[in-house]
């Protein structure tokens, strides 16, 4: 029988960051006091990945708007 886990992105109070494997939400709060962890921060990781995605192309489409402003403004200048 297969077993389903989720991917979670996890932040904890001391600092570290995992992706860690669990059943369920509750599963890994256990897991991870059990092991000495506490999260400050939990995410599907699927969903911490399309934030992530979502936001390296925002910062790709402002450093294309600041270069095309910067272009224009040289050319205006000279």
């Amino acid at each position: 029988m297969p077993v389903d886990l989720t991917e979670f992105f996890v932040t904890t109070t001391c600092g570290r960051n995992f992706v860690w494997s669990e059943h369920d939400y509750g599963s890994l709060i256990r897991s991870l006091h059990f092991r000495g962890y506490t999260p400050t921060f939990i995410q599907p990781y699927s969903e911490y990945e399309a934030e992530v995605k979502a936001r390296e192309e925002q910062e790709r489409l402002n450093h294309e708007l600041t270069q095309a402003v910067e272009t224009e403004g040289m050319k205006r200048s000279a």
